[in-house]
């Protein structure tokens, strides 16, 4: 893996759940895990209508060194969420873990 090519510093983030005293709601907060350098790769921008409003979310390959990472986290990288949608190993050098994401609302 060329080391420079890591060039974007993304932050993993883990869901943290917690139940509402007064009211007994569970509710859900993000906790950082680690900051790491990635290579940020954007493969498409899929344009969706719902709710009569047109979204265009994003989608990324993102390569980390080899770490693992729980497909129910997400990663944060400057204002940006995003969602994994797959962990991806390195099958063959072992050397990096690929995360493919989705810009979106869905874990915000």
């Amino acid at each position: 893996m060329r080391i420079g090519s890591l060039n974007k510093l993304i932050t993993l983030q883990r869901p943290v759940r917690s139940r509402n005293g007064s009211t007994g709601a569970i509710s859900t907060t993000w906790e950082d895990v680690i900051d790491v350098w990635a290579d940020v790769r954007y493969t498409s921008g899929l344009e969706m209508a719902r709710a009569n409003t047109i979204l265009a979310p994003a989608r990324a390959s993102m390569r980390i060194r080899k770490r693992a990472v729980d497909p129910a986290w997400r990663v944060k990288q400057g204002e940006v969420i995003f969602s994994i949608l797959a962990v991806l190993p390195d099958e063959r050098g072992n050397e990096y873990t690929d995360l493919t994401v989705e810009q979106g609302a869905a874990n915000e």
